[in-house]
C-alpha cells in the first residue's frame, strides 16, 4: 500500500499531511478500483507513521540522557554511584574519553597559552586528562568498548530483522 512512499512524516506528525501527494497518482488509482476508500488509506498512513515518529522522539529524549552521562556535562567526578553506574551505558562516554585521551595523552607538549594571562590552568595536557577523571592507559580499553557496542548492535539488529522477516512470512 505504501510504496515509494519518504519518510517525511516522520519529524513532526501534523507532517504527514505532506506525503499524500507523493503518493496521489497511486492512491487515485487504487480509491478508483474500490480496492480501499479515502478513510482506510489515512487511517493506514497513520498507523504507520506512529512508530517512526515515538522512535525519533525516544532516540532523541535516550541521546540527552546519554550526553548527560558521558562525562562533559557532568564530570564523573561529579557523579554519584548510581549515575557513575549508568555512565557505563553511555557509548558516548567512552568516545568522549577516548577522543580527550587521544588529543592530550602520548607525551603531548603543553599547550600555548596567551602571553598576556599569567595563569593557565589547563596548560599541561597531564592537568586537562585529570580535570576529567580520566585514567591515561584508558585508550584502547574504551576503544574495544566502543568496537563491541558496535558489534552488538549490528547483531542485535540481524536478529532482530530475522525475527521480523520470520513473522511476516
Amino acid at each position: 500500500m505504501r510504496t515509494g512512499t519518504t519518510n517525511t512524516e516522520v519529524n513532526i506528525p501534523t507532517v504527514s499531511l505532506f506525503l499524500v501527494p507523493t503518493e496521489m497518482s497511486v492512491l487515485k488509482k487504487e480509491n478508483f478500483n474500490n480496492w480501499y476508500n479515502l478513510k482506510t488509506y489515512y487511517a493506514a498512513l497513520l498507523v504507520t507513521g506512529m512508530p517512526l515518529q515515538n522512535g525519533t522522539f525516544l532516540g532523541a529524549i535516550w541521546t540527552c540522557a546519554m550526553i548527560v552521562y558521558a562525562g562533559y556535562l557532568v564530570l564523573l567526578a561529579h557523579m554519584n554511584t548510581v549515575m557513575r553506574a549508568v555512565s557505563h551505558a553511555s557509548f558516548l562516554r567512552y568516545a568522549f574519553e577516548a577522543l580527550v585521551l587521544a588529543i592530550y595523552s602520548n607525551g603531548r607538549q603543553p599547550l600555548n597559552c596567551p602571553e598576556n594571562i599569567t595563569y593557565c590552568h589547563l596548560k599541561h595536557p597531564k592537568t586537562v586528562i585529570s580535570e576529567f577523571s580520566l585514567k591515561p592507559d584508558n585508550y584502547w580499553t574504551d576503544i574495544w568498548i566502543l568496537v563491541g557496542e558496535l558489534v552488538f548492535i549490528r547483531i542485535l539488529a540481524y536478529f532482530t530483522l530475522k525475527r521480523s522477516v520470520k513473522a511476516s512470512t
